[in-house]
């Protein structure tokens, strides 16, 4: 089972809009991933955007039930792969709504179907993708 912290989330996600970005190249997600940098001092180049990011991270945690897979107690502030990506959607929307930029392609394209799929086909993939690296990355070193 995978685990990421807030942090390493983050890091999923800035990896994924830059995969986003190269696949796609429309629309208000260069400023986004500039917004996003994490600056020396750890900070975001847009102090709004991790403020927001934390409280997303709070709202998927609240929802989160009794009976998930994470073991509170053992991973008292992990997301599950699934969490992080509910974190990074309702963040972006978030950003989007505050900085009145439109990225509703985006917003539609990592919508969670029914079935379980996102509505982009490689939504999803992708994100697995960029969550592995991260893990990777922490596992080696």
């Amino acid at each position: 089972m995978i685990a990421l912290t807030e942090k390493e989330a983050f890091s999923a996600m800035t990896l994924f809009l830059e995969i986003y970005v190269r696949e796609t190249v429309d629309g208000p997600m260069p400023s986004l991933l500039g917004e996003i940098q994490i600056r020396p001092d750890g900070r975001t180049q847009d102090p709004a955007a991790l403020y927001e990011w934390m409280n997303c991270v709070k709202k998927v945690l609240d929802t989160r039930s009794e009976a998930s897979e994470l073991d509170l107690a053992e991973l008292p502030y992990a997301l599950s792969k699934d969490e992080a990506f509910a974190v990074m959607s309702r963040f972006l929307e978030t950003f989007f709504i505050r900085t009145n930029e439109n990225a509703d392609t985006l917003l539609e394209n990592i919508q969670i179907e029914a079935d379980g799929t996102t509505r982009d086909p490689d939504a999803w993939p992708d994100w697995m993708a960029c969550v592995n690296k991260i893990v990777e990355a922490r596992d080696n070193g």
